[in-house]
């Protein structure tokens, strides 16, 4: 079955919330790495987030960002005191000898960069996690044949993230907004929201970017290509995203309600015109 057009529906999965957050508190979270959100799509956004009303527009650039000057080496790190989120991949690439140094540099750190740069790859979970109960879920329950990335996303109280895409490639030339490329290789992305931090996600769909949509469920298939962001968080918020590919049954697990399908000949918006909006 083909899941390329389909930008969101919930799981109808449950999952043990407290055994999930301890063991992201105990084990995962002392391995995240702080991160931001690029300056360019901070400004480029500030206007929509005034449609949305996601933050009080005094608020939404003291979020700590980065500027990238050149390639993702040059990453200068803005830091006003208030992180975004922090996160870490519990899957690393299996590299080769001959992949661009970039690549080398990043197969263990994860992040969207690397795995726009990477689809159909082999990804292995990193040694020392293999017990965790979390991962016998995603493995046992996820209706996916393969699994890619497992990326774990928490944010602090206080803290919220600006409205972005992460279509970014860890080449400046290389984009996946526009093309919907993961999902169109054959690749779902499903979030397990282990706690929401008080708040839902914000999105919306291209070709209507001025009506935020909110997504909450425990799990639920999102695409990440489609703008989106979180506002201020009350708790603390403890997400993780799986990417892989879908077996057919995928669908059998769908809240058939909730379902966004777009259609075969929907048009995502363009590379050059993904933070361009008539608002």
């Amino acid at each position: 079955m083909n899941f390329s057009n389909i930008a969101y529906a919930k799981l109808d999965l449950s999952f043990d919330r407290e055994q999930f957050i301890q063991e992201f508190d105990n084990r995962i979270m002392a391995q995240s790495t702080p991160m931001g959100t690029g300056m360019f799509s901070v400004k480029a956004t500030k206007k929509l987030n005034s449609v949305w009303e996601m933050i009080p527009d005094s608020e939404y650039e003291t979020a700590d960002s980065w500027e990238q000057p050149g390639d993702i080496t040059t990453l200068r790190h803005i830091i006003r005191g208030r992180p975004v989120w922090q996160m870490f991949q519990l899957m690393a690439l299996e590299v080769q000898e001959d992949d661009d140094p970039l690549v080398l540099k990043f197969a263990q750190h994860g992040g969207a960069p690397i795995r726009n740069e990477t689809i159909g790859r082999d990804f292995k979970l990193k040694p020392g996690f293999e017990d965790l109960e979390i991962v016998k879920w995603i493995n046992n329950v996820l209706p996916l044949d393969k699994v890619s990335f497992i990326h774990c996303v928490s944010m602090q109280p206080n803290c919220f993230s600006t409205i972005h895409r992460d279509g970014k490639g860890l080449f400046n030339k290389v984009s996946s907004a526009g093309v919907n490329r993961l999902y169109n290789a054959g690749y779902v992305i499903i979030n397990i929201n282990i706690t929401d931090g008080g708040v839902p996600l914000y999105w919306s769909l291209d070709h209507d970017v001025k009506t935020p949509l909110k997504a909450n469920s425990d799990v639920y298939l999102t695409n990440d290509y489609f703008l989106h962001g979180v506002p201020i968080c009350t708790s603390m918020r403890r997400q993780i995203r799986v990417t892989g590919i879908p077996k057919p049954e995928l669908w059998d697990s769908f809240d058939k309600s909730s379902v966004i399908d777009l259609g075969k000949e929907y048009q995502f918006s363009s590379i050059e015109n993904q933070y361009r909006f008539n608002l």
